[in-house]
Order: structure tokens, then C-alpha cells, then sequence
């Protein structure tokens, strides 16, 4: 399956064809790997047809798996053992168990070698720790088996976001997709069933003008609830950017997972706070949107831009977490300075 026409978003399209890429795949919580083999192959051939080596973690095909890839230990060690065999390590997927593996993860090999470690959803527990335990920024937004096996459009611009942010790693405006969908598939299809695509926008509050630069902190906010207060999140300083996005919740879990926010002091010490589109948001108990439930937390007009494109709705921008980040308000712009 051919990748074609990569974007013209002032990289250099064969830069990065000489770098020996080599991709190893991890399942640091949910089995969906598994249980959707078929799709996992498909998604491989698109990266073969790319030259970009993939290596899939063994517990891909542990047959014994049940919620979740394989026990503690050998999710630990699959991760382990894949860091020291590829120079950029991508999820297969999210779930709800990456952070019983924080302690295990031998984060001294990962700050000697800078490893790049790419991943979204659940794996924020590890993006964050690696980081935090590091000092090795991270890159948030796409996994696996939900980014690349899509129609062309969604392929096309995932794939440009994976060489631009990851694999050639420069300073870059961030290029927003201009249409995404909200459509679901049934991965157990063996074939690419086209989704229907929405207009994209994004909106601001309270922004103005304002352009404001800062060190980029966050992830799925329902995984970074549990994460804070532990030796594995980093702390927010003054004037970092807070970057939140969410799948699958509603009014009552957003209350709760943003009254953290609020009582561990973070949203007292941002900037700005960056939202990403919020998959299946389901309201149904009242009428306040996502960044509604946010503004009875805030004490301040802090400048907010919602809806962007880096989140569970495809396609998928990818940020750095823990990288340098301008947000021009004027212009509804993100762009990654390191």
C-alpha cells in the first residue's frame, strides 16, 4: 500500500530515507493487538512499504492475554527489550494499565540513548514518566493500530506527522489537518471502509492576541488523573502549557479528573491550556461542552484553545511533551520551538 504526496510542510520528503528507522512496537496495557492481528498486519505493510523497519513486541501474538497484553513483568520487559533493539519505540494501542509498569522501565538506557517514545490515550502514564525521570522530551498522538491502517487522507497526513515530528525531529509550525472525522470503524474489517469527514476549526477564549511560549506538559487527562502527586509526573512551573485531551467521558468524570487539575495547584501555575478534540463526549446529564466543565475551575482568564487536533479523532497532529511551544492565540497556530 503506497504512502503518497507526504505534504508540503517545509520538510525535506528523502531527509530522512538514510537514517536506518527501525520502529518497535509495544503493548504497555490493552491486548487490542491481539485481538485485531489482521489490521495489525495491514498496518505494518503501509510502514514495509515505507523501508521503515517494524519490530512488534512479542506479546502482539500472547495468545493467553486477557484485558491486558500480559502480566506486569512482561509488559515491562517487552518495553525494555524494544528500546534496546530500535531507535524510536511507538504504542500499539492505550487501555488502562501502562502505569503498573513505571517502576519497572529502565529509564537509564532511555536517557543515555535518547530514545524517541511515541504514544497517546493510556501511554500518557509512560510519555510522562519518561520524561519526568529523563528529561528526554516524548511525543504524544498517534499509536499503532489506530493512526495508519485509514483512508488515504487520514494515512497521508499521520504518516507526515510521524516523519516531521518524530522521525526528523526540527522545530515546525504545527500543519492542522483541514478536515477530521469522528467516525468509527469496525477494526475486524479487512479492508479500509472510507469515513465521513467534518470541516475542522479550531476555537480560542480569552486569547486575544496573545502569543505565549512554554514548556508543553499533558496527555489523556483521565490517565494524567491518576499520575499526579506521584514520582512520575513532572511538576508544572509557571508559564508551562497545558495540554489535555479526552475519549469516552462525560460531565461527571471530566468534574472529577479536572478537580485534580485544580487541587494539585496546576491550573494556578500555567499559562495557557491547549484542549484536544474530545472523542464521544457524552453529555447527556446536561448541557456544558468539555472546556464549559474547565472555565467553573478557573479563577483567571487564562487563554484557552480547544478543539485541536491532537487527540483520539483522526487525523492526528503530534506535540512534544516537555518541548519549548509557542501558541499564537491571533492566528490559532501551534508551533514546536525544540
Amino acid at each position: 500500500m503506497k504512502v503518497s504526496n507526504l505534504g508540503n510542510n517545509k520538510i525535506n520528503k528523502n531527509s530522512w530515507k538514510n537514517c536506518n528507522i527501525k520502529i518497535g512496537v509495544f503493548n504497555s496495557s490493552s491486548n487490542l493487538g491481539f485481538i485485531h492481528i489482521n489490521r495489525v498486519k495491514l498496518t505494518k505493510e503501509i510502514f514495509d512499504d515505507l523501508k521503515i523497519k517494524i519490530d512488534l513486541g512479542k506479546l502482539t501474538f500472547n495468545k493467553n492475554s486477557t484485558y491486558r497484553s500480559g502480566s506486569i513483568k512482561e509488559r515491562a520487559d517487552e518495553f525494555n527489550f524494544l528500546i534496546k533493539n530500535n531507535n524510536i519505540v511507538l504504542s500499539m494501542i492505550g487501555g488502562f494499565n501502562t502505569s503498573s509498569i513505571l517502576h519497572l522501565v529502565d529509564y537509564k538506557f532511555i536517557s543515555k540513548n535518547k530514545i524517541k517514545i511515541v504514544g497517546c490515550s493510556d501511554t500518557t502514564a509512560l510519555l510522562l514518566a519518561v520524561y519526568n525521570q529523563t528529561g528526554i522530551p516524548t511525543y504524544y498522538g498517534h499509536s499503532f493500530l489506530m493512526s495508519y491502517y485509514e483512508q488515504k487522507e487520514i494515512r497521508d497526513f499521520n504518516i507526515n506527522e510521524l516523519i516531521q515530528t518524530v522521525i526528523i525531529d526540527f522545530p515546525h509550525e504545527v500543519n492542522s489537518p483541514k478536515k477530521y472525522t469522528i467516525d468509527r470503524v469496525d477494526w475486524k474489517l479487512n479492508k479500509i471502509k472510507n469515513k465521513k469527514m467534518l470541516k475542522n476549526s479550531i476555537k480560542t477564549l480569552n486569547g486575544d492576541n496573545k502569543v505565549i511560549e512554554g514548556r508543553l506538559l499533558g496527555g489523556n487527562l483521565n490517565t494524567m488523573a491518576s499520575l499526579i502527586g506521584t514520582k512520575y509526573m513532572p511538576l508544572f512551573k509557571n508559564n508551562d502549557i497545558l495540554f489535555i485531551e479526552d475519549s469516552c467521558v462525560n460531565e461527571e468524570i471530566t468534574e472529577r479528573n479536572m478537580s485534580v487539575l485544580k487541587n494539585s495547584g496546576i491550573l494556578d501555575k500555567v499559562a495557557c491550556i491547549l484542549i484536544g478534540k474530545i472523542e464521544n463526549y457524552n453529555n447527556e446529564k446536561g448541557k456544558r461542552q468539555y472546556h464549559e466543565i474547565l472555565l467553573e475551575f478557573l479563577n483567571r482568564n487564562i487563554p484557552i484553545m480547544y478543539d485541536f487536533s491532537c487527540s483520539h479523532i483522526q487525523p492526528s497532529n503530534i506535540l512534544k511533551i516537555g518541548a519549548k511551544t509557542r501558541i499564537n492565540f491571533k492566528n490559532k497556530r501551534v508551533y514546536i520551538l525544540e
